[in-house]
């Protein structure tokens, strides 16, 4: 047996995970029939699509556009605007980890628009991108200062929108699980899991639909079950009416 450091290259996972432990997080999934998504041969833009959807129910939903003020339960910062965090995996000197962006206005964007930007994200290079420069310092920093750093970063209102954003949408893959539960500082953090075919029966046919499940993690400081169960169907209804159209 031997005992190894966890890789510098982690250490902003270690810091981010940190924060997000303290947060009262619920998850409620429900099904999604993405048959039409699939037959129109956009299962490459499903997370774009993903985005936009909760971003309109957002939209319907003004009063969940908040998180919690780092350091209070009892003060909450509404930004004026609608943005996406996104998660993804890179590579640094070898040692892969989560890194993430911000898309700004995500419900005036169109789905392509959104799917260029991420597929812009996806090209940068962490070890020389100007946007994970932050990132790259924290890294070097000793494990108790990096957090220090972060969570003084955090007091910020500005920047802990600006960080977290409204909501968080995380994706495994092609290779990823049916269900995936992440932890995350957003006071909503959504993952759609692998899509699966389904054998549907009833009193005059069969029929087969390809579904997906969706997670809603949510900071129960911020919003209740019910509520919550609302604005996770008003996001189902808008995947499972995606209109092929409106992807351009």
């Amino acid at each position: 047996m031997k005992l190894l450091k966890v890789s510098r290259e982690r250490r902003q996972t270690l810091s981010f995970l940190a924060i997000s432990r303290g947060i009262p997080a619920i998850t409620v999934m429900r099904e999604i029939d993405v048959s039409r998504i699939v037959a129109g041969g956009l299962q490459r833009s499903m997370t774009a699509i993903t985005i936009k959807a909760i971003s309109e129910a957002l939209r319907q939903f003004p009063q969940l556009n908040a998180m919690i003020r780092f350091g209070s339960d009892s003060t909450l910062i509404c930004p004026d605007n609608i943005s996406t965090r996104v998660t993804l995996e890179k590579a640094l000197n070898g040692v892969s980890g989560v890194y993430s962006r911000v898309i700004k206005n995500t419900d005036r964007l169109s789905v392509a628009d959104i799917e260029r930007t991420l597929q812009q994200f996806k090209q940068e290079d962490a070890a020389t991108s100007e946007h994970y420069k932050k990132i790259r310092f924290i890294q070097r920093l000793p494990p108790l200062l990096a957090g220090l750093l972060l969570r003084l970063a955090m007091l910020s209102p500005a920047l802990q929108a600006e960080t977290w954003g409204s909501f968080t949408v995380t994706s495994l893959g092609k290779n990823g699980p049916d269900t995936c539960i992440p932890l995350s500082g957003s006071t909503f953090t959504f993952t759609l899991g692998l899509i699966n075919e389904k054998l549907s029966r009833n009193a005059h046919e069969v029929t087969m639909s390809q579904v997906a499940n969706l997670s809603m993690i949510f900071d129960h400081r911020v919003l209740d079950g019910r509520l919550a169960s609302e604005f996770l169907a008003q996001i189902k209804s808008n995947m499972e009416g995606f209109a092929l159209e409106s992807s351009s």
